[in-house]
Formats: structure tokens, sequence, C-alpha cells
């Protein structure tokens, strides 16, 4: 019978980046690679965790620092094939990081620009991919962006594929943090509201992704879950 042996051990000290934590599986289908940054910074401690615990810790600086105002708007997401990882940054670039499950290390760095349109500084930025690891959705507020990871010019692939319809009970149902689900359906937050807004079809192109607004109703308001 499983029991706890062991608690409250201290991995690491550090001042760590607010809610980016992520995992991706390890090549061997088995383990686990836990990633986190340090906070307002570009190096990153990943943890390889198993059946043992966290038997490794490695750090790795690549890229670019985030915006120092931007502790707690940005999100952080492994494609469902875990071969490469995106942070959202407002107000700038989206940063791609390819990442090798074998040793647990970052191998090359990227950006993807975003056209915010009409809204165009963002203080919160969220991220997902689809299950095929296809298209990535960036969410601000306002709008549900679409971009095609196979495309030859990513930037250029960009497509709205929702705008907020206003709707409030009693406040304003926004976009917020979104996240993958088991049902291969993508599920977008809303602050402070039992709704939750979810991209029905997020393998496909364009507005066939089928956004449907706060569609999806909790028995009480999830604050911003």
């Amino acid at each position: 019978k499983d029991k706890v042996i062991e608690k409250n051990t201290e991995l690491m000290s550090d001042y760590l980046a607010f809610g980016e934590m992520t995992a991706v599986k390890h090549a061997n289908g088995k383990d686990w690679w836990l990633v986190t940054p340090k906070d307002h910074s570009n190096t990153f401690y990943i943890f390889l965790f198993t059946k043992d615990g966290i038997v490794d810790t490695l750090e790795q600086t690549i890229g670019t620092a985030p915006p120092t105002n931007a502790s707690g708007g940005i999100q952080m997401v492994f494609s469902p094939d875990g071969a490469k990882m995106f942070r959202t940054n407002p107000q700038k670039a989206i940063k791609v990081y390819d990442f090798n499950r074998s040793t647990g290390s970052f191998t090359a760095y990227d950006t993807i620009h975003v056209d915010y349109k009409n809204y165009p500084d963002p203080v919160t930025t969220w991220c997902a991919v689809s299950p095929n690891s296809r298209y990535l959705y960036i969410t601000t507020s306002l709008y549900v962006f679409q971009f095609d990871l196979w495309a030859s010019d990513i930037s250029t692939s960009q497509q709205i594929v929702a705008e907020w319809d206003g709707f409030q009970d009693p406040i304003g149902t926004t976009f917020g943090a979104c996240q993958l689900g088991p049902d291969c359906k993508i599920y977008i937050v809303t602050i402070d509201s039992k709704y939750y807004h979810v991209i029905n079809s997020p393998d496909e192109p364009g507005l066939s992704s089928n956004v449907t607004q706060h569609s999806f109703i909790l028995p009480k308001p999830s604050g911003a879950s």
C-alpha cells in the first residue's frame, strides 16, 4: 500500500514566476519534466520527476526575459507532442522554445509576433495548443487569436476566432487563461464568474475551431481558476 514517507522537503530556494509551472512527459514515456522560470527572468529550472520523486534539477538560460510588470499575466504551456514550449509575453512577441524530452533541455528559441488589433497593449495574455499540436491559441481579455504552427510564416497566419460578445452575469465574462482538456477541447476561464468559454474543435482552422462563449456553466463562480 502506498504511503507518504517524506514531506516538506525543499527542492530549491529562489523567487519563481507566478503561475508559470508546466510539465511535459519524458521521452521514455514514464517520467516527467517540470519546468518553471525564475521571477521576471529567462532562466528556467527543469526538474526530472520519476517514481522516486525529483531526482535531478537542471538550470538553463535562453531567450529574453519578460517585462517586469507582467508577473501573473503570463501563461506557459507545452504543445501536446512535447516538442515546443510557448510562453506568452504581454505587449511583446510570444516566446517559442524547442525542447528535447530526452535530455530536458531547450535547443532553440524563436518568437511569434501578435497583432493585438484595437487592443494594442494587453496587460495579460494566455495560451493553449490544439491536440494535434498544429494551432496555437492566444487569448486577451477581448479576443481569441489562432496561429498555424505549420505555416512557413507563423506570425502572418494569425486569425481572430472569437471577439468577446459583451455578455455579463453579473460582470463581464471576458477571456482569461486557457487549458486543453482531456476531451480535446480548450477551456477559457472568465474572472469571478461561473462561466467558461470553450474552443470545441481546436484542431480545425479559423472559425471552424468553433468558439462558444460562456457555454460551459459551473455551479458556482470559479474566481480565476
